[in-house]
């Protein structure tokens, strides 16, 4: 049996996987990742060390520096969106249908409103479950593309370079814990906007390093969210003006598509053209949060390139 390198006295109970130095229970910096307290300290003051300026700038300038992976990212998220819009526009309700919910909407009565959507439901149904369905499939769709980004800038900022399949290999292999992950952390931090604003974007914000946790670090939902409240307390800063950057963006991006749309509305494929230039741009308002949050993954956790590769390359 090893020995402890810094105890020898002490039987080895794990190997840091930053330095492969064995270590006993002393030595175990806490977390779910193996990791000596040495290495920890390391990078926490690595940590303390990043700007808030080189945060953003990699935030920004990562996307461009990817620009084939940042491409295919903006096309695979973009997609179920224009869908959505075509379907609806052919089995969505008739404009004489979609005026009259809208006067009963603006009526403000909500019994006679209620009343009356009941009895228009049956010519409502197609269009609703079009709407179900592809809000699924692009909410899904999106976690892959953000999955797979993810792994591709983070392995770069570590020194390695993956195909845009491997990443996306790697992504799909962690798909099903970045959904749970997603819906917990949306539902939970929506439920705490709606009762109290500042508990919710707590919320919110403590998630934001759960996606590289999940698929560049491979743990699982509840040792995701430890491992991003445990991050977040180092880069709170950067990543609050990520994520306030980005809500707005993406704010300015729907209210800007909302007013073009009735303005469109008469030309052929006019609205579906304003969904795809809407869904485009808001993916792409969401690429500093999602690039600057990788970067100051590998910079405070530094996965290691062996893992990176097991997980992209597996069969």
């Amino acid at each position: 049996m090893s020995q402890c390198a810094v105890h020898p006295e002490s039987a080895a109970t794990f190997v840091c996987e930053r330095c492969g130095a064995f270590g006993c229970v002393s030595c175990r910096a806490p977390g779910p990742v193996e990791r000596c307290v040495a290495c920890e300290s390391r990078l926490a003051a690595e940590a303390e060390r990043v700007p808030v300026g080189e945060a953003l700038s990699a935030g920004f300038g990562l996307p461009v520096q990817h620009a084939r992976a940042t491409a295919v990212y903006l096309a695979l998220s973009s997609l179920p969106r224009v869908v959505s819009s075509i379907l609806s526009e052919v089995l969505g309700p008739s404009a004489e249908l979609q005026d009259r919910v809208q006067k009963l909407q603006a009526s403000g009565k909500p019994e006679e409103t209620l009343a009356e959507l009941m009895r228009l439901l049956p010519d409502l149904v197609p269009w609703l479950v079009v709407g179900a369905v592809t809000g699924l499939v692009a909410w899904a769709t999106w976690l892959l593309a953000t999955g797979a980004l993810t792994l591709t800038v983070t392995a770069a900022i570590g020194g390695q370079r993956i195909s845009i399949a491997e990443s996306y290999r790697g992504a799909l292999r962690r798909w099903a814990p970045m959904l749970l992950c997603n819906a917990w952390v949306t539902v939970v931090g929506y439920l705490g906007l709606a009762c109290c604003v500042v508990p919710g974007l707590v919320l919110l914000v403590a998630g934001a390093y759960i996606g590289p946790a999940v698929v560049v670090g491979g743990l699982g939902p509840l040792d995701g969210f430890g491992a991003s409240w445990r991050l977040i307390k180092r880069t709170v800063g950067p990543v609050v003006l990520l994520f306030l950057l980005s809500e707005i963006a993406q704010t300015v991006v729907n209210e800007v598509a909302k007013d073009l749309g009735p303005a469109f509305s008469h030309i052929p494929l006019g609205t579906t053209g304003i969904a795809l230039l809407g869904a485009v741009v808001g993916r792409a308002a969401e690429l500093p949060l999602i690039c600057g949050v990788a970067y100051l993954y590998a910079r405070l956790e530094r996965p290691t390139r062996s893992g990176i590769a097991a997980l992209s390359t597996r069969g």
